[in-house]
C-alpha cells in the first residue's frame, strides 16, 4: 500500500541544483515536479529560504524563489520557534510527540515576493541582522577547554616514552571529561528556558517587539503566551526541561544537539550553519525525506536523530544523489 503523501524537506543547495544544475539534477527536478503534480509529494518552503535566497544576486534569487514556490503549492513550514512552541504545547498536554501536520505546515502568507525590490532588500537586511547576532560564545568556550587539555600540536617523534605516556594520560582524561562537557553544555542550553519559564510563572511579562532580534527562548515564550499558555503550563514545561532537557521536544532537541555536536567535535562553524540548524529542526520530525548538506547529514546520523524521528536523509554527495533519483522513481511508480 502506497504512502498517502511524502513530505520532502529541501535544503538551499538542492533547490539551487534543481534550478541551475545540469545532468542528474535535471532528472531529479523532473521526477520531483511529476511527484508533486500527481499529489504524491509536498515540498513546504522553510521560511529561512527567503533569508538565504536574498543573499544571492537578485536575478538568481528570483529564479530560485519562483521554482520553489511552484513546487510548494503555496505551503511553508512554520518558523522554527513557532514549531517549538506547538511541540511544547502538545507534549505538555499529551505527554508524547504527535505528528500533526497543522502544527508544522501552513499556507504561505505575508510578504514573501522576492521579485519585489523592497521585499528582496528587506530579507537581505534580516539576513545580515540574523548572521551578526549569532555569537559563538559557547562554541569558543568548548574549543578553548579542548585546546587547554590537548596541549596543542606536538611533534610526537621527538617525545620521550614518558612524555608519550603522559600525553596518552592527558588524552584519556580529556575523553573522560568530554561526556561531562556534553552534559554541562546541554544544561547550559536548556537553563535559559527553565529560568525564563519560571519567571513567567510568577508574573514576568514579555513585549512582542523585534522578534527576529530576540533570543530563542524569549520568542518561544512570547508565542506560547499568545497561544494562552498558562502559568501552570509554563511550570510544567520548565519541570520537563529540568528532568529531560529537550529530549521530548524534537525541534529544540535537534537544534541544540547540532549546536552541541559542532562544539564538542571542534568543527568549524560556518556563517550559515545556524540558519541550517533552524531549518533542519523545523522539518526533521514531520518530514519523510530531507535533502541537506553533507556535514549536517553526518552530524545528524552520528547522533542518531534521523533514526529517532524515522527520517531519510540525502546529501549533495554523488552516491546520495543517485539513491535519491531511485527513490523518486519509486515514488512516481507507486
Amino acid at each position: 500500500m502506497r504512502k498517502q503523501q511524502y513530505i520532502f524537506y529541501l535544503d538551499q543547495f538542492s533547490v539551487s541544483e534543481m534550478v541551475f544544475g545540469k545532468g542528474i539534477w535535471e532528472t531529479i527536478r523532473t521526477l520531483l515536479v511529476n511527484a508533486v503534480e500527481s499529489g504524491k509529494v509536498i515540498c513546504p518552503i522553510p521560511l529561512e529560504h527567503f533569508i538565504e535566497t536574498a543573499g544571492l544576486e537578485r536575478n538568481k534569487a528570483i529564479q530560485q524563489d519562483q521554482f520553489f514556490k511552484s513546487i510548494s503549492h503555496g505551503r511553508s513550514f512554520y518558523p522554527w520557534e513557532y514549531i517549538a512552541a506547538n511541540e511544547i504545547i502538545l507534549y505538555t498536554k499529551f505527554k508524547k510527540n504527535k505528528r500533526i501536520l497543522a502544527s508544522y505546515i501552513r499556507d504561505l502568507n505575508g510578504d514573501y515576493d522576492l521579485e519585489n525590490e523592497t521585499t528582496y532588500q528587506k530579507h537581505r537586511q534580516i539576513r545580515e541582522e540574523f548572521l551578526s547576532k549569532k555569537d559563538k560564545e559557547i562554541l569558543n568556550y568548548i574549543r578553548q577547554l579542548s585546546r587547554d587539555n590537548n596541549g596543542g600540536n606536538v611533534d610526537k617523534a621527538s617525545m620521550s616514552k614518558e612524555e608519550k605516556k603522559e600525553r596518552r594520560r592527558q588524552r584519556n582524561k580529556l575523553e573522560a571529561n568530554m561526556e561531562f562537557m556534553k552534559e554541562a553544555l546541554a544544561f547550559h542550553n536548556v537553563k535559559p528556558y527553565i529560568d525564563l519559564f519560571r519567571e513567567i510563572c510568577i508574573g514576568k511579562k514579555l513585549q512582542a517587539n523585534l522578534l527576529h532580534l530576540r533570543r530563542p527562548e524569549e520568542i518561544i515564550a512570547i508565542i506560547l503566551c499568545q497561544k494562552r499558555f498558562t502559568g501552570r503550563n509554563f511550570f510544567s514545561a520548565s519541570n520537563e526541561f529540568q528532568k529531560n532537557l529537550f529530549a521530548n521536544i524534537p525541534s529544540l532537541n535537534t537544534y541544540y544537539s547540532l549546536k552541541t555536536y559542532y562544539s564538542n567535535n571542534q568543527m568549524v562553524e560556518k556563517a550559515n550553519d545556524d540558519i541550517d540548524w533552524e531549518r533542519i529542526a523545523s522539518g526533521i520530525f514531520i518530514s519523510d525525506i530531507m535533502l541537506i548538506d553533507w556535514r549536517q547529514k553526518c552530524a545528524i546520523q552520528a547522533m542518531g536523530i534521523d533514526k529517532k524521528y524515522r527520517t531519510e536523509l540525502y546529501s549533495n554527495r554523488y552516491d546520495d544523489v543517485i539513491t535519491l533519483k531511485d527513490k523518486l522513481e519509486q515514488i512516481n511508480m507507486e
